[in-house]
C-alpha cells in the first residue's frame, strides 16, 4: 500500500489519538498503520500518547480546580486587598502628618 501520508506527519499526529483509541474508520486506520511502518517519529509519538493514557489511568485525571484551591485563591485576594488598604492608610497618614508639620512651622 502506498503511504499517502508520507511527509505529512502533522496530519498523522493529529489523527493518532483517534487511531490509538480505535476511533478512526478502517480506511484511515489502514493508512495510518502504513505510515507508522515507515515513520519512526510518528511511532514514537504514538508511544507517548499510549504512555500518557496509562499514566492517566493509574493516577486519574487532575481536576481543573478544587475547593481547597478556590479557598487559597480567595485568601490571596483578601490578603492583597488588606495589604493595599494598609499601604494606602499609612501613605495618607504620613502625608497628613507632613502637611500638619509644614503648616505649624510657618
Amino acid at each position: 500500500m502506498k503511504d499517502y501520508f508520507k511527509g505529512k506527519c502533522e496530519i498523522v499526529k493529529d489523527l493518532l489519538p483517534l487511531y490509538s483509541d480505535g476511533s478512526c474508520s478502517p480506511v484511515t486506520s489502514e493508512y495510518i498503520g502504513a505510515h507508522l511502518v515507515t515513520c519512526k517519529s510518528c511511532r514514537n509519538y504514538l508511544a507517548t500518547i499510549k504512555n500518557n493514557r496509562v499514566t492517566e489511568k493509574a493516577f486519574g485525571e487532575i481536576p481543573d480546580s478544587s475547593p481547597d484551591f478556590e479557598k487559597l485563591i480567595a485568601k490571596i485576594r483578601r490578603h492583597k486587598i488588606v495589604t493595599r488598604s494598609a499601604f494606602a492608610a499609612v501613605t495618607v497618614g504620613l502625608l497628613a502628618l507632613n502637611i500638619s508639620l509644614w503648616l505649624t512651622n510657618d
